[in-house]
């Protein structure tokens, strides 16, 4: 059973407070606050945000269905496959394959029929809208969220003078109470917000370290995109009046933060040796190579095993869409949106860097972040509404060890960490506390990640809180003790 601490604790805070305070618990105060604001600020944007993201899906599809009936024959066959694949019910789409007397490629639950082939197409312009009845491109994803002219305007606004806000706020605190060495509090942590913040920029050079890199904080429109698999990046995007860039076969990048799942979405012909590669801190997460007629999978980390797969389908000769993804353990590719591999990794993934090679002529290249859980069905369509209870659930009883772990969170706890191990971290606060923390599979790919900070004497819930913040772990109490999960 998980309990959110913050639900759990909240009140706990105010009995605190009413205490002399702690520098550690005044840092954390003024932080949730700022917290609290920009969440509420965003409420309305996200109804506004959630209703383009719907509309833009059906005029999608309703763009993609007025092609049918000018289209060519073999551009028809195209066009009705990737309408099915998005809505497998789509009446005109199945009637172009049944009027040629062929079986739909997709049943009406969208489950591929088997021995179905992605149709190619040769027309770049039929192929781009087709795409993009999944997803928007990202041309149009950064406008419906741009700080000008759209609905998340005023959200922006509000967040520039919170962050504000928040840097004085904090700076204050770290010059007022130096005798307290609040600044080894407020800095990690305002640079989680603001990096590149003058006061953060000031205080790292002061002591001779970087500024910490790889744990950025989302603020809740980044978060919005990331849960929804609209953040990614274009290579191929053409940049203002500029024509789209030459591709020269191959290309590569560091993505903005670490994330639990990225997928490479190309239309392309592969060259023999044809690499796609996704990596973390600790190099390949997975690796995708096209040789000899097959699509070799090969897992990151000592003694994995390549998976080899015949595709019915020779990506050297004809460009049809092929998605490499790579989420938590699970790593698959799909060709025309059928699934073609899916494989488990030894271990989850932590995803930081990607890489394409020969490659030739992309019509399409995208790399796309992804969040620990898929995105819902946009349309809704095939959602079925529950029968409601015949009597309400009874509530649980609280578990036995529940309490214990309650008052373990009000313990006072001083700590200092300096560049520590995530995992060195978790065992630290083992001995400390007494009570058991470990990484649960879903962090151990952040085992390496270094974490600063420093509290002092304050109670085990705040010192948790900051590390939710610092390293995107959430603590979620248990029978053990306490597991640490990567909630991004």
């Amino acid at each position: 059973m998980v309990i959110p601490m913050r639900l759990i604790f909240a009140s706990l805070l105010t009995a605190l407070c009413c205490a002399a305070e702690p520098v550690a618990v005044v840092i954390d105060a003024r932080i949730q606050k700022f917290e609290q604001a920009v969440d509420a600020a965003f409420k309305p944007v996200q109804a506004q945000l959630d209703s383009w993201r719907t509309k833009r899906a059906r005029t999608a599809m309703g763009e993609v269905s007025a092609l049918l009936p000018k289209a060519g024959p073999r551009d028809r066959i195209y066009i009705a496959y990737q309408l099915l694949s998005a809505d497998p019910k789509h009446r005109a789409a199945r009637e172009v394959y049944t009027a040629l007397g062929l079986i739909p490629p997709f049943d009406e639950q969208g489950k591929a029929v088997v021995g179905t082939r992605a149709p190619v197409c040769d027309d770049l312009a039929t192929v781009s809208k087709a795409v993009d009845l999944r997803y928007p491109p990202f041309d149009e994803v950064t406008k419906a969220v741009d700080l000008r002219g759209s609905v998340a305007g005023p959200f922006w606004k509000k967040l520039d003078a919170e962050l504000a806000a928040l840097r004085k706020d904090l700076a204050k605190i770290a010059s007022e109470r130096m005798a307290e060495q609040a600044g080894n509090a407020v800095y990690p942590l305002l640079a989680y917000y603001q990096p590149r913040a003058p006061e953060v920029q000031a205080y790292y050079a002061a002591i001779g370290k970087p500024v910490p890199a790889g744990r950025i904080w989302f603020n809740p429109v980044d978060r919005w995109l990331l849960d929804r698999e609209l953040a990614g990046l274009d290579p191929l995007r053409a940049v203002g009046k500029n024509p789209p860039p030459m591709w020269p076969g191959s290309g590569g990048g560091e993505l903005p933060a670490f994330v639990p799942g990225a997928s490479v979405e190309v239309i392309a012909q592969w060259r023999g040796g044809a690499r796609i590669e996704l990596s973390g801190a600790k190099g390949p997460a997975v690796i995708w190579t096209w040789l000899n007629g097959k699509l070799i999978t090969i897992p990151g980390g000592a003694g994995a095993k390549p998976v080899e797969t015949t595709l019915d389908v020779d990506l050297s000769a004809i460009a049809v869409p092929v998605r490499c993804m790579v989420r938590g353990r699970m790593a698959s590719v799909a060709i025309g949106g059928i699934p073609v591999v899916e494989i488990e990794l030894p271990l989850a993934v932590a995803v930081k860097h990607w890489g394409v090679s020969q490659i030739d002529q992309p019509r399409l290249l995208r790399v796309r972040y992804l969040a620990a859980a898929p995105e819902l069905d946009l349309l809704g369509d095939d959602g079925v509404a529950a029968k409601a209870p015949a009597k309400p659930a009874e509530k649980p009883a609280a578990p036995a060890w529940l309490d214990e772990r309650t008052r373990a969170l009000l313990k006072p706890v001083t700590c200092n960490f300096a560049d520590e191990r995530l995992d060195e971290v978790a065992a630290a606060l083992s001995s400390i506390t007494g009570t058991k923390f470990r990484l649960a599979p879903s962090a151990e790919p952040l085992a390496d990640l270094p974490v600063t900070m420093t509290a002092k004497d304050i109670p085990l819930r705040t010192a948790l809180e900051w590390l939710h913040r610092l390293a995107e772990l959430e603590a979620i109490p248990d029978e053990e003790g306490f597991r640490l999960e990567w909630k991004r």
